[in-house]
């Protein structure tokens, strides 16, 4: 659906988005409401189980003439490559059959110093289990 700015220009409207994820997959045709992605289709939970797949993920605009007055209601700081992000939610709204609505954000340096020292925990733990039984 096509509407007209300022200028008397056509422009569209509901613009569509593109997630590349770390691993090399791909969900496109995506809308942007707020922060929420939405995809026409059902994605299972276990699409996002992978942790590697949060590792350098871009998100873009599909269009090349992406004109941000077009989306109005999206959250365009998402749009850019993230160097490690997270998967807050998602949901498949009875209300809207069909469609997966889902949220990602970047991780904090706070959360990343935090899952470091986690690992390292279970490094060494895992270290002692094994000199225990050797």
């Amino acid at each position: 659906m096509a509407g007209e700015n300022q200028k008397g220009e056509l422009k569209m409207q509901n613009p569509k988005f593109k997630i590349t994820f770390g691993d090399g997959s791909v969900l496109e045709n995506l809308a942007l409401n707020g922060n929420n992605f939405i995809t026409e289709q059902r994605i299972d939970v276990n699409f996002f189980a992978e942790s590697r797949k949060f590792i350098n993920v871009k998100i873009e605009a599909q269009d090349e003439n992406f004109d941000p007055e077009s989306a109005p209601m999206a959250d365009l700081s998402l749009l850019g490559e993230h160097a490690f992000m997270k998967l807050i939610q998602i949901t498949m709204p009875v209300y809207d059959k069909g469609k997966t609505w889902f949220i990602l954000a970047d991780i904090s340096e706070q959360e990343l110093k935090e899952l470091e020292v986690d690992a390292r925990i279970s490094f060494l733990e895992m270290l002692e289990t094994v000199t225990e039984e050797g």
